[in-house]
């Protein structure tokens, strides 16, 4: 698997954080590596959480948000852990249809070793960005700490919180690295698959019938085997990510809610705290998000490839027919990105989401 190959480097840096992923071929010490961190990370997020509650004694109705807040985040990280450990079928699942998908594609090696070749470009990209921008303003943040602390010596909640959930925040941040990398994954061989349908929409014409099953029979499988690849990826990211987002939102939340009581009680100090801890989340899931509407923009494109391919071919009856049939294939497999199976995750569900956070914020500054 030439891909799997590739991904490995990134794979461990995902495993660091408790985050189970299991592939073929996993050797022993990289089995006894990932489930030891696994095992790791619910023991140190089982332990800080009620450290924290001794730490912070929340009294204040900040200090309860930011408290929950925390509990938030260290319950993610540990449904993170279960859940990749609970998945193993799925996950190797995922890894086997690649390697069908990548056997379909035999004579058309040049094109998938390209694309194998722009993914991983846009895989370390993606990655390197956002840990630059991460590990930055993380050093600015302690930084700021060092400020607060000199000038601002009461209000500290959203700092012990901040220190205490600082490893389990970088994994469930990491955790949507990983589901940017499998959504990318699936992007890369829908579109793959539109390119190959694109080159069939003349050649048809010249194709003698046996030749023309063939090839709608090869298109056929690879649409259901990118399908497969679809759903193992919305089951392996089923309660994670459903959790992952719903705690982000609300960390969304509470970060507009401590800058406003900040700006209130003219906490400049605290509010660059704020401010500089609060950035990455909102990049992060604005990546994801368009991550997912590309990847439902190039789904959409195969359907109207195979109604020009129709389009094209309107006089053998037998080829439209045939066509017909992959088109309502098509049709019932449908390739989104769920949420939890109640949602598709896209830029309308991200500034859907944003707007209902931004008038409650609203009504709230006016009660």
């Amino acid at each position: 698997m030439e891909l799997l190959n590739l991904l490995r480097p990134y794979l461990n840096y995902f495993r660091f954080f408790g985050i189970c992923l299991q592939c073929p071929g996993m050797k022993f010490y990289t089995k006894f590596y990932s489930y030891g961190m696994a095992i790791l990370c619910v023991l140190q997020a089982v332990l800080l959480a009620p450290t924290m509650y001794f730490v912070m004694e929340p009294s204040s109705g900040q200090d309860i948000i930011n408290f929950m807040l925390g509990i938030g985040i260290f319950f993610t990280h540990i449904v993170i852990v279960l859940e990749t450990l609970l998945t193993k079928n799925s996950q190797l699942d995922f890894w086997y249809l690649l390697k069908k998908l990548e056997r379909l594609y035999r004579n058309n090696f040049n094109d998938i070793e390209e694309s194998y070749r722009e993914l991983m470009i846009s895989v370390r990209r993606k990655i390197w960005i956002i840990s630059v921008i991460s590990c930055t303003i993380e050093a600015l943040t302690i930084v700021s700490l060092v400020i607060v602390g000199k000038f601002d010596t009461e209000n500290n909640a959203s700092q012990y919180v901040w220190f205490l959930t600082l490893y389990s925040t970088k994994a469930v941040r990491t955790k949507h690295m990983s589901y940017i990398v499998a959504v990318d994954v699936l992007k890369m061989h829908v579109a793959l698959f539109n390119k190959v349908l694109h080159r069939r929409k003349v050649d048809f014409r010249t194709m003698v019938k046996e030749d023309i099953v063939k090839e709608l029979n090869l298109i056929k499988f690879r649409h259901t085997f990118i399908w497969e690849l679809c759903r193992s990826i919305n089951i392996c990211h089923l309660w994670s990510q459903f959790t992952n987002i719903v705690v982000d939102f609300f960390h969304i939340t509470c970060f507009c809610y401590n800058c406003y009581v900040q700006i209130v009680h003219t906490s400049y100090y605290q509010l660059l705290f704020t401010l500089l801890s609060g950035i990455p989340l909102p990049c992060l899931l604005f990546i994801l998000m368009l991550a997912c509407d590309e990847l439902q923009t190039i789904a959409t494109k195969s359907q109207n490839g195979v109604q020009n391919i129709l389009h094209m071919n309107t006089n053998d009856h037998f080829t439209k027919n045939c066509i017909i049939d992959l088109s309502l294939q098509l049709h019932h497999e449908k390739i989104s990105i769920a949420f939890g199976r109640l949602f598709t995750l896209n830029i309308a569900f991200f500034t859907t989401v944003k707007i209902i956070l931004s008038d409650s914020y609203r009504k709230t500054l006016f009660l």
